[in-house]
């Protein structure tokens, strides 16, 4: 399998953008459901959307740098949201979306911590958060904005010097500039930021890659939320990255029917 060796010039984003140069058609990622309406997006599609998604958020005022929360359920869109996000050079985090195990204030207490620990500025999410996320947008320490891209933004192709300006900030991005922030759990205590560069989870994904012997003939299929550090990296960053499909099932849906891993792997 052909793979670009980490360097000075190479960032997550670089990566994605050769993906898509080199294997336009190939599928990227395939978003499983339980009732068989599988979302299939090519490179190719994938980073066109997630360049869109960049021009609307630069619209809403996020910059280079920002750190975007992201908490949403398993949605098709969460894909070229999060490179979306990494074109820009923002920062993304994935956060656990709330649920019935989880009391609304526990989870307003964990947005609270990371707002004053984690230096968080955006969190982008569903429309059905908006009541418990609008208190953060005021008092000592508030958000610099909410933003509901799922339900606001409207995909359409981008005039081809926005699309041009979009991609010149997207493959100038420094390596060494942080590529996103992953949090603990906080089972035990408060959840912890550790903030990852680009530099740093390629050369992860490139020894994994070497570990695990992948080859082009590959694909992964998981059921880990997109907030936990594997299913992140290994199950997400590492077949983008390495140009070979990923299978997103939902982890309720795996929860209540298992086969589902089973099912995806044999189809």
């Amino acid at each position: 399998m052909k793979t670009y060796p980490p360097s000075k010039k190479d960032s997550l984003v670089k990566r994605w953008y050769l993906r898509a140069k080199n294997t336009p058609e190939r599928e990227a990622v395939i978003h499983w459901t339980a009732s068989g309406d599988n979302i299939r997006w090519t490179y190719s599609s994938l980073v066109s959307r997630a360049e869109e998604y960049a021009s609307y958020l630069r619209s809403r005022g996020i910059r280079k740098g920002d750190v975007c929360a992201m908490i949403f359920k398993h949605n098709p869109e969460f894909y070229p949201l999060y490179l979306g996000i990494s074109i820009l050079g923002a920062v993304p985090a994935v956060l656990a979306y709330p649920n019935p195990r989880l009391h609304k204030d526990k989870f307003a207490q964990g947005i609270e911590g990371m707002l004053r620990h984690s230096g968080l500025d955006w969190v982008l999410a569903e429309t059905s958060l908006q009541e418990t996320l609008d208190p953060f947008l005021r008092g000592e320490i508030k958000l610099r904005g909410l933003c509901f891209p799922l339900e606001d933004f409207k995909p359409g192709p981008l005039a081809a010097k926005e699309r041009e300006r979009i991609r010149q900030t997207a493959l100038s991005l420094d390596p060494g500039r942080p590529a996103l922030l992953q949090h603990s759990s906080g089972t035990t205590g408060l959840q912890k930021a550790v903030v990852l560069t680009h530099e740093t989870v390629l050369g992860h994904l490139e020894t994994y890659s070497r570990t695990l012997a992948l080859t082009d003939q590959d694909r992964i299929v998981s059921w880990l939320p997109l907030y936990h550090d594997m299913g992140l990296i290994a199950a997400f960053h590492l077949p983008l990255a390495m140009g070979i499909p990923s299978v997103q099932i939902d982890p309720f849906e795996w929860v209540i029917a298992p086969s589902l891993l089973f099912e995806a792997v044999s189809r």
